[in-house]
């Protein structure tokens, strides 16, 4: 037998070997491997710290195999063109102009993705379940066997630093995944096969061109050293196996005549099941979330369900979802401006609320990953549902919302630099900045969190005065309750709203957009400024799905620009200067209202000038001094603040010149404790010293000064019991019944007894009617059930509020996250039903 065919025959040995141990038993009894050598992986012995130390997640690193076999793909395409990839002159300028070269366009790709998928890039699963061996095959332009140690083999050399259109620049992401091909009990471990043949449609007339090459990949505990090292398997010439193709290799049902194969034994997958059904497969789509080319995987091993899956991307998913389950007017398009990254247009999808059809969306809902920043197809960034309901305040909104920012286009050294090792952006200013940028663009999709808010869960009013007196008694003793409530010193009253406006309706096109106010607008220093265009279309124009309307902007080198929204027919947006830049800057921007369709167009400029953030100054007399309420309440045995609005200068009552003086008069039970005016606002102390309430007069106060300027205002004072209850500012309570449970996300069971949506702000509580307690306390000899069911209600709401002031800042190991809170929160509220119904029990037979 000759030599090549001894080397056809193992690889064909080695493709029969599913597992590791499998091929530990091949190179042990084959004494072929006895007479090669073992070379160091990228030529050095010292290679396991850049192999093992460049990602976290398992998936992520076999993701950059994959990665590897997109960019082999385009690179044979490139050649096959006669251009040299490294061409900076004819060769595409980034992956998506590849695209449109060679595939023609993502559009063609769509139309036969599945097919197309099983002839470029095959992702199988065989082996152990619970380290299943992995198979990646491409038909790429491959490598002759000589090229293999230099090319697939290599580390931190530059072979395609300078091709602008490859994922690959850096020459070592994809050695990452054989560190998840260890079994730290042996010394020696087989991680990885790797199998080549040069495309021939750009073959050379090198000897070897027309060969297979293989080698195998180890890990082995050098004691030398105290480390592992990696090293391939070559021949007694040191030379990589191969020999003359005759015929194509059956590899997973599969016929492979050229491109290159990598087999990975045993992976550590974090989820190990069926990689076509919520394992892998979910993995790879987010991470190569508006994927260049489809692939396609197969499950070899013994699953029940299906065993085939073709990938696209996440993004590419969510395009080809029914329309009836996208809410109106989704997905869009929006400008958003991101900060160093620049001006971007990011694509928002909006699910349509589960209570409005009857499609299953549940795997979408629990999907954690919300938000991806995309270059060149692969995510480089994601948060999830808790940044979106946490941070951006959307905490009904944020299952349903999916948001893709393509950064594609921002310079390599930018991309360098905001990123690790493509698993997440670093924590910089920069990326900080980026952030709050988009949480910014966010806030004007509050209104559309409130619709399905009210979709959710019904409206509850807490009917328990007795309650709402004590917690407003907690709360003037309690600095956390008192912050959380946002009460002043002085319990503000709130004013009734007025009449519900009339509905707004607005025509259907927009004839107009008028600048509100003058051209020239200014931006303190430290805040920012709003701006407004009135036009007369409908509040939906940016929204709807016929005759949609868009908005822009020319970017600005000096000040940052965030739509702010559309409500009545006015247009707002958000103006902030960019960092550093120097008071007394400007800049002219242009903003733009179009509806395509139709050739409509409006462009209105604004120049912005950036100021220093005045301080109070004041005038030097007064001109007016006015109550800030109409009626000043003050409880039995307490002292609160009485407070006048002013334009006068702070030194009014302390100067040595036109002093002015403040003269007050009221009943004896009165103590004025201080008087003092700062920035606009008089301030005046007043401590009721009676013991019981009683009707008193107005307390007047009268304010001179030596030029002759005098006020005299009369202040209604109103005496309260000591335990007042002032309009406290409390969260919302939100009754699910089981008929909401669904509707939620996570969805309520019955042992779910309450719910904070959003812990960075306590602005709801959603109560389960129909949980546990419920119906344990339907099982009580009560006579008033009704009202037995309203206070174990109020009882469940106060104890959230305690159990949020007590939780709110915990942290789990990871650090601070909202999950930990909400499991804590479950259990506790769980935890304490039966001392809720003994009271019930106690209190109302």
């Amino acid at each position: 037998m000759s030599n090549e065919e001894i080397q056809k025959n193992l690889l064909l040995k080695i493709l029969q070997c599913d597992t590791a141990d499998k091929i530990r038993e091949l190179i042990d009894k084959e004494s072929y491997f006895s007479q090669g050598n073992w070379a160091p992986y990228g030529g050095f012995s010292n290679n396991s710290g850049v192999i093992n130390g460049q990602m976290k997640e398992p998936e992520n690193s076999l993701i950059e195999k994959i990665t590897n076999s997109i960019d082999a793909i385009f690179m044979r395409k490139c050649q096959e063109a006669g251009i040299d990839p490294k061409d900076q002159t004819n060769s595409p300028k980034d992956m998506e102009e590849a695209i449109n070269l060679y595939f023609n366009g993502r559009e063609e790709i769509r139309k036969n993705r599945s097919e197309l998928a099983k002839q470029l890039i095959r992702v199988t699963a065989e082996g152990k379940r619970d380290k299943p061996t992995i198979t990646i095959i491409d038909s790429g332009e491959g490598q002759t066997p000589d090229a293999i140690p230099k090319t697939i083999l290599s580390l931190q050399k530059e072979i395609k630093k300078k091709i602008r259109f490859v994922y690959g620049r850096y020459n070592q992401g994809g050695s990452s995944s054989l560190g998840f091909c260890h079994d730290s009990s042996d010394l020696i471990d087989y991680v990885q096969l790797v199998i080549c043949r040069r495309a021939q449609s750009i073959a050379g007339e090198e000897a070897d061109s027309n060969c297979f090459g293989f080698t195998i990949v180890r890990s082995r505990y050098d004691e030398e050293g105290s480390d592992f090292t990696y090293e391939y398997f070559v021949d007694k010439d040191n030379k990589v196996p191969h020999f003359s193709f005759n015929e194509p290799i059956r590899i997973n049902n599969f016929d492979f005549s050229e491109g290159c194969v990598v087999r990975l034994y045993d992976y550590e997958l974090t989820n190990a099941g069926n990689i076509v059904f919520r394992g892998l497969n979910e993995a790879i789509e987010k991470k190569l979330s508006y994927s260049p080319l489809p692939m396609f995987l197969n499950e070899l091993r013994n699953y029940g369900g299906g065993i085939e899956y073709t990938i696209f991307g996440f993004r590419e998913k969510m395009e080809r979802l029914d329309s009836k389950i996208m809410h109106p007017g989704f997905p869009n398009d929006y400008p958003v401006d991101l900060g160093e990254i620049g001006k971007k247009a990011i694509r928002i999808f909006v699910l349509q609320h589960k209570s409005r059809h009857k499609e299953n969306i549940d795997s979408y809902l629990a999907q954690k990953e919300k938000v991806f920043f995309i270059r060149n197809g692969m995510t480089l960034h994601s948060e999830n549902a808790a940044w979106l309901r946490e941070y951006c305040g959307l905490p009904d909104l944020a299952p349903y919302m999916f948001i893709f920012v393509d950064i594609s286009e921002i310079s390599a050294p930018l991309a360098n630099m905001l990123h690790s090792g493509r698993e997440a952006f670093r924590n910089t200013p920069t990326t900080r900045l980026t952030l709050e940028r988009l949480k910014i663009f966010l806030e004007s999709f509050k209104d559309l969190d409130e619709e399905y808010g009210s979709l959710t869960a019904a409206d509850t009013e807490i009917e328990d005065k007795d309650l709402r007196k004590q917690l407003a008694k907690e709360a003037i003793k309690d600095p956390e309750l008192k912050k959380l409530f946002d009460l002043g010193d002085d319990f503000p009253v709130q004013e009734k709203k007025g009449q519900t406006k009339v509905p707004y309706q607005g025509e259907h096109l927009p004839t107009k957009f008028e600048l509100v106010g003058s051209d020239t607008k200014f931006v303190e220093k430290n805040t920012f400024s709003r701006i407004s265009f009135k036009t007369d279309a409908s509040d939906d124009l940016f929204t709807r799905g016929d005759d949609r309307g868009g908005y822009n902007w020319t970017e600005s080198d000096k000040f940052f620009v965030t739509f702010g929204g559309i409500h009545r027919g006015i247009i707002n947006f958000r103006i902030d200067a960019k960092p550093y830049i120097e008071i007394g800057a400007s800049s002219e921007i242009a903003f733009q209202l179009s509806v395509p369709n139709k050739n409509i167009k409006f462009s209105s400029t604004v120049k912005f000038q950036l100021i220093d953030t005045p301080d109070y100054i004041g005038e030097h007399f007064p001109s007016y001094f006015n109550l800030t309420k109409k009626i000043f309440k003050i409880p039995v045995g307490t002292e609160r603040k009485l407070i006048l609005s002013t334009d006068v200068s702070n030194n009014y009552l302390t100067r040595d010149k036109d002093k002015g003086t403040v003269e007050l008069i009221g009943a004896k039970v009165f103590k004025f404790t201080h008087i003092k005016i700062s920035d606009g606002l008089l301030e005046i102390g007043v401590k009721y010293i009676g013991n019981s309430i009683e009707i008193v007069e107005d307390i007047i106060i009268n304010v001179s000064d030596e030029a002759g300027h005098k006020y005299n205002v009369n202040a209604p004072v109103e005496i309260v019991p000591p335990n007042y209850e002032p309009n406290l500012n409390l969260p919302e309570p939100k009754s699910i019944r089981r008929d909401d449970w669904n509707n939620m996300e996570p969805p309520f069971q019955i042992n779910n007894i309450a719910r904070i949506p959003q812990w960075s702000k306590l602005e709801k509580i959603y109560i389960n009617v129909d949980s546990i307690v419920f119906e344990e306390l339907k099982q009580l000899d009560i006579v008033n059930r009704e009202k037995a069911q309203k206070y174990l209600f109020n009882q469940i709401y106060f104890a959230s509020i305690w159990l949020y002031l007590e939780l709110k800042n915990l942290k789990s190991n990871d650090g601070d996250t909202v999950d930990i809170k909400m499991e804590t929160f479950d259990m506790a509220i769980r935890g304490m039903r039966k001392l809720l119904l003994n009271n019930i029990k106690k209190l109302i037979r």
